[in-house]
C-alpha cells in the first residue's frame, strides 16, 4: 500500500499541493548497482519495490557511483514530483535516460502544486538528463496558473541534453528555477573572469545548466504559455547571500544549444532572467530558434551566438527600472537581430563585436540604449525608432529616446514621432505621427557620453495594411533633441525631423 509522503514539499505561493495527490504517494530510493546500464521500469531495482510513476512519488537516484556513468533507461515516459540525483564520488555522472536509449520521458506533475529536482552529487560530479524531461502532463487537472519546477542541490554543472517539454494546460507559466545550497565558506578570494568583465573578491562559483532542444508546448497542449527560466539563485545556510556580496556574485550559465519552438500550440512565450533581488545569470543561445512568442528579458548577461536566438516574436524587458542590469553582445561582427523590440528597461550593449537589430524599436518611457563596445565596433539599427506609442496620453515633452555610452551607434531607419501608424495593420494615416492624439506624447532625442551616434533615415520601411501599402517617410520626431555628450551626427536632411530648434546640456 501507498504510503503517505513525508518529506518537505517547495510550494508556489499562487499553489497548494492538494490532499489527492500527496496520499498515495511513495517515496523510492535506487536499489541497483550504481554502475553501467539499469532500467527504470524493473520493479526490484528500487526500494520499496515497484516503479515510481504517479502523481507525489519521489524517484532518489543519489549514491556511490563508479566505472564512469550511472545510466538509468526509461524505456517509456513515467511521472514523480520529486527527482533526487547524483553521485557522491566525483568524476562520476549519473545520466538520466542512458543517452537516451529507451526513448521515455520524465514528467514532472503535482497538479496545482510544485515539483522538485534535488541535485544532491558532490563537487565535481555529473548530472546529465539525456531522456526528455517533461513539465506537466494532464489536460484538465491543473488549476494553477504559475507552476514552479525548482532544482535545489549542487553547484555542479547540470547538462539537460534531451529535450525540455512544457505542457501548457490550464497554467499560463510552467518555470523553471535554480536555487543553490552551499554552507559558509563557499566564496572565493579570487577572481572569475565571464567575457571581459572580471568579478572581484566574493565571487561564487557556480556551475552551468544546459539545454537541449525545447519545445513550448506539447501536443494535445489547451493553450499557449510561458516558460520561465529564472536562472540560478543563491542561498548559504538557507539565507539570501545576495545583500552582503551583492556586487561580486556571479549567477552561473545558463546555456541553450537547441532550438527553442513552438511545440503543440503556436503563440509560445519565453522569460528569462532574475529580479532585482537576486543575482544575474548569464544566458548563451548557440542555436536559432522557431518559436512565436514574445520573449521577455529580465536582468541577466546576454550573449549572443546566432541569429535567431528569440524566435520571431517581439522581444520585450522586464529588468528592474532605473538599473542598467540588462546586458547583451555577440561573439562576432555579422550577427543581425530581425526581433521588434519594446524598449521597457535599460539595454546595455558590451563585449568585443558589433551587433546589428533590422527590427522596429519603440518605446513609452524614457530608457537608455548604452553602447559600450570599443572603438571599431559599432551598434546598428535597422528598423524605425520612436519613444511614443502615439496613444500613452503623456505630456507633449515627457518621451525620449536617449543614446549613451562611448561606443558608436548607427540608426539607419527613420525615427518617427509615434508607432502609429507605421505598424503593420495600424492606419496608413501620416497625420497620426505628426498629430498628439488623446494628448500623447512627442518623441524626442537625446544624446548622452563620449560615444558617436550617426543617424541616416535611409533605411524606408513599407508600411503594409492587407489592402494597401505605402513606404514611410524620413524622421519625423517632433519633440527636442538635447546633445549632452560625445558627437550627434545628421548623416542627411531627412534624418533632422521636424524639429526647429536643438538644445544641448
Amino acid at each position: 500500500m501507498r504510503r503517505m509522503k513525508s518529506a518537505k514539499w517547495a510550494v508556489s505561493a499562487a499553489a497548494v499541493v492538494t490532499l489527492a495527490n500527496s496520499v498515495y504517494a511513495i517515496d523510492y530510493s535506487w536499489n541497483a548497482p550504481f554502475s553501467g546500464a539499469a532500467s527504470w521500469n524493473v520493479g526490484s531495482n528500487w526500494n520499496p519495490a515497484g516503479v515510481p510513476n504517479a502523481v507525489g512519488d519521489s524517484a532518489s537516484i543519489l549514491g556511490t557511483v563508479s566505472g564512469g556513468t550511472l545510466g538509468v533507461v526509461l524505456p517509456s515516459d513515467h511521472t514523480v514530483t520529486t527527482l533526487t540525483i547524483g553521485s557522491t564520488v566525483a568524476g562520476q555522472t549519473v545520466d538520466l535516460g542512458a543517452a537516451n536509449l529507451g526513448g521515455g520521458a520524465l514528467i514532472l506533475e503535482n497538479g496545482a502544486g510544485s515539483t522538485q529536482i534535488n541535485t544532491n552529487g558532490v563537487a565535481g560530479s555529473g548530472m546529465v538528463f539525456s531522456a526528455p524531461i517533461q513539465l506537466g502532463s494532464t489536460p484538465g487537472t491543473n488549476s494553477a496558473t504559475f507552476n514552479i519546477t525548482r532544482i535545489d542541490g549542487s553547484a555542479d554543472d547540470l547538462n539537460f541534453s534531451g529535450e525540455l517539454r512544457v505542457f501548457m494546460n490550464n497554467t499560463g507559466t510552467q518555470a523553471l528555477t535554480r536555487q543553490v545550497f552551499l554552507a559558509s565558506g563557499a566564496y572565493t578570494s579570487g577572481t572569475l573572469v565571464v567575457g571581459t568583465q572580471t568579478l572581484q573578491q566574493g565571487t561564487l562559483l557556480i556551475g552551468t545548466t544546459r539545454f537541449g532542444a525545447i519545445s513550448l508546448a506539447q501536443t494535445g497542449a489547451l493553450q499557449n504559455g510561458t516558460l520561465f527560466i529564472a536562472g540560478q539563485g543563491t542561498n548559504s545556510t538557507g539565507t539570501q547571500s545576495v545583500a552582503v556580496h551583492y556586487t561580486f556574485v556571479h549567477g552561473g550559465t545558463v546555456i541553450f544549444d537547441g532550438a527553442i519552438s513552438n511545440g503543440g500550440f503556436s503563440g509560445g512565450r519565453l522569460t528569462l532572467g532574475n529580479n532585482n533581488s537576486t543575482i544575474a545569470t548569464t544566458f548563451v543561445f548557440n542555436a536559432n530558434s522557431s518559436y512565436t512568442g514574445n520573449t521577455t528579458l529580465n536582468k541577466g548577461n546576454y550573449v549572443i551566438n546566432t541569429d535567431t536566438p528569440f524566435g520571431t516574436g517581439q522581444l520585450n524587458q522586464s529588468a528592474p527600472a532605473n538599473f542598467y542590469v540588462l546586458r547583451m553582445r555577440t561573439d562576432n561582427d555579422s550577427r543581425a537581430i530581425n526581433n521588434n523590440v519594446q524598449i521597457q528597461q535599460n539595454f546595455v550593449f558590451d563585449g568585443d563585436h558589433s551587433i546589428t537589430f533590422n527590427g522596429h524599436w519603440y518605446q513609452s518611457n524614457n530608457r537608455d540604449l548604452v553602447n559600450n563596445l570599443p572603438e571599431g565596433k559599432t551598434v546598428t539599427f535597422n528598423g524605425f525608432m520612436t519613444a511614443s506609442l502615439g496613444t500613452d496620453g503623456a505630456a507633449v515633452d515627457a518621451r525620449r529616446l536617449l543614446f549613451d555610452g562611448s561606443g558608436k551607434t548607427v540608426v539607419n531607419g527613420p525615427i518617427y514621432n509615434h508607432r502609429a501608424p507605421w505598424f503593420a495593420g495600424a492606419s496608413t494615416t501620416e497625420f497620426l505621427d505628426v498629430a498628439v492624439p488623446g494628448g500623447s506624447s512627442y518623441t524626442s532625442l537625446t544624446k548622452r557620453g563620449l560615444g558617436m551616434v550617426i543617424l541616416n533615415s535611409s533605411n524606408l520601411p513599407t508600411i503594409g495594411t492587407g489592402t494597401a501599402a505605402f513606404t514611410g517617410p524620413n524622421s519625423t520626431y517632433n519633440g527636442r533633441t538635447r546633445v549632452q555628450g560625445g558627437l550627434l551626427e545628421f548623416a542627411n536632411p531627412g534624418a533632422y525631423g521636424r524639429v526647429v530648434g536643438y538644445t544641448g546640456g
